[in-house]
């Protein structure tokens, strides 16, 4: 990234939702366009597959039209391809926060939660067999 745009991505957290959003829509279009490339699948063979118009395969892939999660897993299907997997890595500006929970009114944080498993022994319940087993 150029200065200047770290810059103004930094300025705010809306201009940094904004990066992120446009960055995703990028990383997306530019790998369904390179295994279109691989397969040798044009814009309108890909919307004849998809049983869609050229018109609208042509605004999923420019970022003019929202593609949802339905309009990907129909180009993947169309291009015979596995359904990306999603993964969300924690954001370098977000730092770890060792296994604790930000606390707010309604959540305990992870290490009240986890004193608190140890602190009270898990329920047994004898079973047809005569065997305890914890619930």
């Amino acid at each position: 990234m150029s200065n200047f745009f770290e810059k103004w991505a930094n300025e705010s957290k809306e201009h940094q939702k904004l990066v992120a959003e446009e960055s995703l829509i990028l990383d997306v279009t530019e790998e369904i366009h390179a295994q279109m490339e691989a397969l040798g699948v044009n814009r309108a063979e890909l919307a004849e597959r998809m049983g869609k118009s050229k018109a609208y395969v042509s605004q999923l892939l420019s970022g003019s039209r929202n593609m949802t999660l339905r309009s990907l897993a129909d180009i993947s299907f169309a291009l015979g391809l596995d359904i990306p997997k999603v993964t969300f890595p924690l954001a370098d500006t977000h730092p770890a926060t060792n296994g604790e929970w930000e606390a707010s009114g309604n959540v305990i944080r992870m290490s009240d939660y986890c004193a608190r498993a140890e602190a009270v022994p898990a329920p047994e319940c004898a079973t047809d067999d005569g065997w305890l087993r914890a619930m």
